[in-house]
């Protein structure tokens, strides 16, 4: 008997003191819960739960199940396994696991269940397969960039040199306009997708969120339905951030899209600023996010809101819920692919009625001086000429010959070749002649751009050089390697943006 007395209060000390919830049933009712049962859903004690119908602590449908279960093992077997989501006494989601197994207890049959709250493992796996996906996602945007943006390079390159001619109709150049332009945002639907797949090139600087901000509003004004209020507040004084502005903007500009098309009838759009310290109640919070002092940029507008079904995907690549020719959905996720390449992260709250907030957190960074970023001048003079020896290095032979027959155009002589055997061969014939090489990065028979460029300045190591990439990821890698003499072209490129590269290549002195 006294053996049989420790084995019981042996058993009721770890029924009490395990972090697990145990339940004892029968007859589908609660006959014993363990004080962690209580608090994983929601009670103060594990007296309430006492004769309870199952089917009140968890899903009717998962309840039946698992009663099914513990009524049909034998005392002793192997448990069965549930996973399910349940919802809690204050309404919150829960995902549980549970193990179901039999036991007799004073001759009658009872089963037990031990629940285990997952749902923080079920977030992490989920975030897992999201990155899995995106990294899928990316590489596939990633090839497909390349061979894109070489069709962009020839379409845009030989619609500029017929514009060019003086012959054509008024007509005629509009629409040849309007063929350049779509090229335009065939390139930058191509930025979109490497975007989000954070293989864009950034180009930080100093930025001050309150002046980029008054600048956008101008575009936002004419992006924005005259039934939509456009509402400016700014926190001053806000510290600056490191970030690429051009892509900050695009962020900005995505979020007001989308805020715009949530307000057909009209409404308020407010673009915002605060400076907000994370803490760690935040993080627990919040995936992604970290302590520390952040500038928070906030997009509102007094939509509909967005369906609770839908808010988990609205930042997966693709997902839209416009109609079919109206949205590539790619706004959000591209939001996503920027904002974490800052460093920062991406919150939403939407309430139904009533609208929804994007905030965008980046770090503060009161060690940087606030300059002004200068704006490039477009240069509008004559195209630079020359009539140097050029070697040509590009696998694409529609687009070698087009890339030719524009800076023959130029007045440059030009020598061509397809792969980096071909170039070696025509190297050991013309090296020491050669001003300047322009060499496309990916090519075959397992050489690179880099690495042909190597080889060629062993003869010729002043060699001058011009690297043309359609893919993004390889850029910030070379312009971190700094490379002397080799400058760095993405396709897709127009004549007059090669012209003025190649001859300031030319011009350049040699350090």
């Amino acid at each position: 008997m006294a053996a049989l007395r420790e084995s019981r209060e042996w058993l009721t000390a770890v029924f009490a003191a395990s972090r697990d919830a145990v339940v004892l049933e029968t007859s589908g009712r609660i006959t014993q819960a363990n004080d962690a049962c209580a608090r994983l859903f929601g009670h103060t004690k594990a007296d309430e739960l006492i004769g309870l119908p199952l089917s009140k602590l968890l899903p009717e449908h998962d309840a039946a199940r698992m009663l099914k279960s513990g009524h049909s093992h034998a005392p002793g077997s192997a448990p069965e396994l549930f996973i399910f989501n349940s919802i809690r006494r204050d309404s919150t989601p829960v995902q549980l696991e549970a193990s179901v197994g039999a036991v007799a207890l004073d001759g009658e049959p009872h089963s037990v269940i031990v629940l285990r709250d997952v749902s923080a493992r079920a977030n992490l796996e989920a975030q897992l397969r999201h990155a899995q996906k995106m990294e899928a996602v990316g590489q596939l945007a990633n090839g497909v960039a390349h061979d894109f943006n070489n069709l962009l390079t020839a379409i845009r390159c030989q619609t500029e040199t017929i514009l060019a001619y003086e012959q054509i109709t008024p007509t005629t150049k509009e629409m040849l306009q309007q063929v350049v332009e779509a090229t335009e945002r065939a390139a930058n639907l191509t930025r979109q997708l490497l975007t989000f797949s954070r293989r864009t090139p950034m180009q930080p600087s100093t930025v001050n969120l309150n002046d980029l901000s008054t600048n956008v509003t101008k575009l936002l004004k004419r992006l924005i339905t005259e039934n939509i209020v456009l509402d400016l507040q700014l926190h001053d004084p806000l510290p600056p951030v490191c970030a690429d502005a051009s892509m900050i903007e695009q962020t900005i500009v995505n979020l007001a899209v989308n805020a715009r098309d949530a307000m057909p009838r009209g409404g308020r759009l407010t673009l915002s600023t605060a400076l907000n310290y994370v803490d760690a109640n935040h993080v627990k919070r919040q995936p992604g996010a970290h302590e520390g002092e952040y500038v928070a940029l906030r997009v509102t507008d007094t939509g509909g809101g967005i369906a609770p079904a839908v808010l988990p995907r609205i930042f997966e690549p693709f997902f839209t819920t416009k109609d079919v020719g109206k949205g590539t959905g790619l706004g959000l996720a591209v939001v996503t692919g920027i904002v974490q390449q800052h460093e920062g992260w991406i919150e939403v709250e939407s309430t139904a009625g009533r609208g929804t907030t994007f905030t965008v957190f980046l770090p503060a960074r009161r060690d940087l001086a606030t300059t002004a970023a200068a704006i490039p001048k477009q240069d509008t003079g004559a195209m630079p000429v020359g009539n140097e020896p050029l070697l040509l290095v590009e696998d694409d032979p529609q687009l070698r010959k087009l890339i030719k027959a524009t800076l023959e155009k130029f007045g440059y002589r030009v020598t061509d070749a397809g792969t980096g055997a071909e170039t070696m061969r025509l190297w050991e014939k013309h090296s020491g002649k050669i001003r300047l090489a322009l060499v496309d990065l990916i090519l075959p028979e397992g050489v690179n751009g880099l690495e042909l460029v190597e080889q060629m300045r062993i003869r010729q190591p002043g060699l001058r050089v011009i690297l043309m990439s359609g893919y993004g990821e390889e850029i910030p890698d070379l312009e971190q390697k700094a490379v002397p003499g080799v400058k760095l072209l993405s396709k897709p490129f127009d004549p007059q943006s090669l012209a003025r590269l190649v001859r300031s290549c030319l011009d350049e002195k040699t350090p």
